[in-house]
């Protein structure tokens, strides 16, 4: 039995894809929205995987590392090129609560 890798390696792979393209040949790049299901397994990594990458950049810039580009070490990192969304009013009532969230399983719908 195989292993899915989920959906924020997907996004790696086309955010790197939109790095490439360019708007009218002239060097505007790409832009994509992703949005997940709230109730995927993977919803906690997705919602938290563009604040990690800055963490990084920021630990990257304190060690010394040079920024490059317009906005620095940032346009290196993933996700660079999109908009997230995650969510629904369940979700964002558990979170605004402090509450629980359950998340299901993406073929059997199982807890």
């Amino acid at each position: 039995m195989g292993y899915c890798v989920g959906p924020v390696s997907f996004m790696k792979g086309f955010d790197a894809f939109a790095g490439v393209i360019k708007s009218g040949g002239k060097t505007r790049r790409a832009a994509k929205m992703v949005i997940l299901n709230t109730g995927h397994p993977d919803i906690l990594e997705f919602i938290n995987s563009k604040a990690n990458e800055e963490k990084e950049s920021v630990v990257l810039l304190d060690n010394g590392y040079a920024a490059r580009g317009r906005r620095g070490v940032f346009i290196d990192l993933f996700p660079k090129r999109e908009s997230q969304r995650a969510r629904d009013d369940e979700f964002m009532l558990a979170v605004a609560n402090d509450g629980d969230w359950t998340t299901r399983a993406i073929v059997t719908g199982n807890l």
